[in-house]
């Protein structure tokens, strides 16, 4: 018979386990260990959903001009799988070459996708976030079943006799794109 949190319970199959709860050593281990596999399970749900799904390498460089800095230009090498699922959502013919009229569809679809996040481009002009709302001079190719997109990112800077901190980071803030930095050459 119950008898509350501190006197005998009868447990399963007609067992008496005096003190269930409080006052009872093992319980007490159980529900640690409980409490410890609960918190592993939300934890490792957490880290999965903070996993890339996108893996890309990312080449950038400054362009300047007569009046400084003109922009960033860039050139993305996309993995395989995900150059896949983009080609199969624009790709009409499949001869494995891209026609204008793919290409247009790449930059609307996939560059479109992210351009509320900057194109993953962050720009600071002495501490100062620049918001890249526009790229230019967008192609896509194909090298094997790698997808390779190349932009340019207007950011102007004037030249001036003091100097300007710029920093630029290709970075997805989710973490859905794993993004590397690589020189000419490296891909």
């Amino acid at each position: 018979p119950f008898r509350g949190l501190s006197g005998p319970f009868l447990g399963p199959f007609g067992l008496d386990v005096p003190g269930l709860f409080l006052d009872h050593a093992p319980m007490k281990k159980i529900l640690l260990y409980c409490s410890i596999s609960l918190f592993t399970l939300i934890a490792s749900v957490s880290l999965t959903w903070a996993h890339p799904h996108a893996f890309m390498e990312a080449q950038v460089s400054l362009v300047f001009d007569e009046g400084g800095l003109a922009g960033v230009r860039q050139r993305w090498s996309i993995d395989e799988m995900t150059s896949f699922t983009v080609l199969d959502l624009i790709m009409e013919d499949r001869d494995g070459t891209l026609s204008p009229k793919e290409v247009a569809a790449i930059k609307d679809k996939s560059m479109g996708s992210i351009r509320d996040f900057n194109y993953f481009t962050s720009i600071f002009i002495d501490g100062k976030p620049f918001a890249g709302k526009w790229i230019t001079e967008f192609d896509a190719k194909l090298d094997g079943a790698k997808l390779i997109y190349s932009f340019f990112m207007p950011c102007h800077v004037a030249a001036a006799a003091t100097p300007k901190d710029v920093k630029v980071a290709v970075f997805d803030e989710s973490f859905y794109t794993y993004i590397a930095y690589v020189q000419e050459g490296e891909e």
